[in-house]
């Protein structure tokens, strides 16, 4: 159990946090003041910080894969084009708007 291996976990405990607080907005559809400024709906919001945790799930899995016998290659693979794709999910479509100069 090196450096690395810390950092993955350390990097899945945040995506995981993500999807939770993702979740919780989406559910529950509260916003703090900020975010609600930054973010068409609460839905938007939600599906950004989920999205974005799932894609840092993913590419923590897909390191920890490489270190699997059976199939390192294919499964790290495929867990970084997840990871990819979610992200790009979250920064195209669910991105926070530019913030408004308030006078």
């Amino acid at each position: 159990m090196d450096f690395m291996f810390w950092l993955r976990m350390v990097i899945l405990a945040i995506g995981a946090v993500l999807v939770v607080h993702g979740l919780s907005m989406v559910i529950t559809g509260r916003l703090s003041e900020r975010s609600r400024a930054a973010f068409r709906s609460a839905r938007d919001a939600g599906l950004y910080s989920l999205f974005s945790g799932l894609g840092l799930v993913f590419l923590a899995l897909g390191q920890l894969a490489a270190d699997t016998d059976r199939y390192p290659i294919a499964l790290t693979f495929g867990a970084v084009v997840l990871a990819l794709t979610f992200m790009g999910v979250a920064v195209v479509r669910y991105r926070p708007r530019k913030s408004v100069s308030r006078r």
